[in-house]
């Protein structure tokens, strides 16, 4: 759950949790990953991330998967507006 704090560490947890049946566990994960740099990310959270997507029942997390993926807001209300 901290693990949003720590860019690049933990990633065994947060990719075990990406495939937990537990639907908390798979937001936590997304969670982390959107809050650590691109640059931080292991080699293979592309990866992960793309099977993650391709195997997710549940549309709305697989929404939130793609938009991790992709760099965009996690969730759509976070988008930051400039005037």
């Amino acid at each position: 759950q901290d693990l949003k704090r720590f860019p690049g560490r933990g990633w065994e947890f947060v990719a075990a949790a990406l495939r937990s049946p537990a639907i908390p566990n798979r937001n936590m994960a997304l969670g982390a990953l959107d809050a650590w740099p691109r640059n931080r990310w292991p080699s293979n959270a592309s990866d992960t991330l793309e099977r993650a997507e391709a195997e997710e029942p549940r549309e709305d997390v697989k929404a939130r998967i793609g938009r991790v993926r992709r760099g965009e807001p996690l969730d759509p209300g976070d988008e930051q507006t400039t005037e």
